[in-house]
């Protein structure tokens, strides 16, 4: 979505007010998909931060019915980690977003540098 209208920008030749449309409609919708992928990356670290305070609690924990309670939740927690993927292929997390980033701008460095030659 993102290469397209950056593809539509660069080669149609467009009214200002188009081009100010396209630069904003590019940049909501690079909002929203940052704002999923931190959200996602968000809940996989709150996740990861109950099975390490069920750890640290059980540790100062003198009772064995407490301690063993939270040793099962911190296993429990950890089998069930919480992980959002894109159908399986890849998690969505803050490795995405830079991926996101990146391929955009290898995509736009090679559409401009093709219209510097015609």
């Amino acid at each position: 979505m993102i290469l397209n209208a950056a593809n539509y920008f660069l080669q149609v030749k467009l009214s200002t007010e188009a081009k100010v449309v396209n630069i904003i409609y590019v940049s909501i919708y690079l909002a929203f998909t940052t704002s999923i992928v931190m959200s996602c990356d968000g809940i996989e670290k709150s996740g990861r931060n109950v099975t390490k305070t069920c750890y640290r609690l059980q540790r100062g924990m003198s009772r064995c019915v407490l301690r063993k309670e939270l040793l099962a939740l911190a296993q429990f927690t950890k089998t069930l980690n919480p992980k959002f993927t894109a159908a399986g292929f890849y998690t969505i997390n803050q490795k995405v977003l830079a991926a996101i980033f990146s391929a955009v701008t290898t995509y736009l460095i090679i559409v401009i540098q093709f219209n510097m030659t015609t």
